[in-house]
C-alpha cells in the first residue's frame, strides 16, 4: 500500500519517470523508515502524517510537494544528532531532486527543514506540515505515552538526566506557543487535547523529579 502510494506520487511529480526508479527509491527510504534503531521515528510516522495529510490536503496551495515532504522529513534520524531535519532535506536534494523540476525540489527542501518546528514557517503549506507532525501528540493519553516511550528508546544511548530536561526544554517550548497548532484546522480539532496531554506528561516528569534544561 504505501509503495503503491508513493509510485503515484513519483508519477505525478518527476518528468521522467519509470516504475523501477519509483520502486528503487521507496524502497532506499522504506529501509530508513523500517531499520531496528527506528520506535518512533519510523513507518508507522510515516502512515500517520499521511492519513493526517488525506485530511487536509484540499487545503493546500501544493499537496504533491507537502507529501513528497512527509516522505523524506525523518528518512535521516541519527540518535543525539541536532540537525537530522537538515541532513534529511540534504539527503533528498542530493539523491532525488535532479529528477524533479527545480521549483517543486526547492519547495519540498524548505517543506522539510519547517519540521525542525524552531520557527514559524513562512508558508502556509509549512504550517500544515508542521502540524500535521506534531498532531500524534493529541492522541488519546495511553497512544500517546507510547509515543513518549518510544522517543525516548532512540535516545537509549542517554541517561534519564541527560533525556528528560532536554526533552521537558522542548515540550514546554511548544506549551509556550500563542496557539499550539499553526492552522486552524489542527488547532480547533486537536489543540486542547495536545496541550493537556503535554501538560500531563510535564506535571509527570516534574514529580519524578525531572526539570527543563532552560531552567
Amino acid at each position: 500500500m504505501m509503495q503503491r502510494r508513493f509510485c503515484k506520487l513519483w508519477s505525478r511529480t518527476v518528468a521522467d519517470n519509470n516504475d523501477h526508479d519509483a520502486s528503487t527509491v521507496f524502497n532506499r527510504i522504506y529501509s530508513y523508515y523500517d531499520s531496528n534503531e527506528r520506535y518512533y521515528h519510523s513507518t508507522d510516522h510515516i502512515k500517520f502524517c499521511l492519513e493526517q495529510f488525506d485530511q487536509v490536503s484540499q487545503f493546500l496551495t501544493a499537496p504533491d510537494a507537502v507529501e513528497m515532504a512527509i516522505w523524506f522529513h525523518d528518512v535521516i534520524y541519527e540518535r543525539g544528532a541536532c540537525d537530522n531535519e537538515f541532513q534529511s532535506a540534504m539527503f533528498f536534494k542530493e539523491y532525488v531532486a535532479e529528477k524533479l523540476k527545480p521549483k517543486f525540489a526547492d519547495q519540498v527542501y524548505d517543506l522539510i527543514l519547517d519540521t525542525t518546528h524552531k520557527h514559524t514557517p513562512s508558508t502556509l503549506d509549512g504550517q500544515y506540515l508542521a502540524d500535521i507532525d506534531l498532531s500524534s501528540m493529541a492522541l488519546p493519553w495511553q497512544d500517546f505515552l507510547r509515543d513518549s516511550t518510544n522517543v525516548r528508546a532512540e535516545c537509549s544511548h542517554l541517561c534519564d538526566s541527560e533525556f528528560y530536561p532536554k526533552q521537558l526544554a522542548f515540550l514546554e517550548s511548544l506549551l509556550k506557543r500563542e496557539t499550539f497548532f499553526f492552522t486552524e484546522y489542527f488547532q480547533q480539532r486537536y489543540g486542547t487535547q495536545a496541550q493537556e496531554n503535554l501538560q500531563r506528561l510535564i506535571n509527570e516528569l516534574n514529580q519524578q523529579g525531572f526539570h527543563s534544561c532552560n531552567k
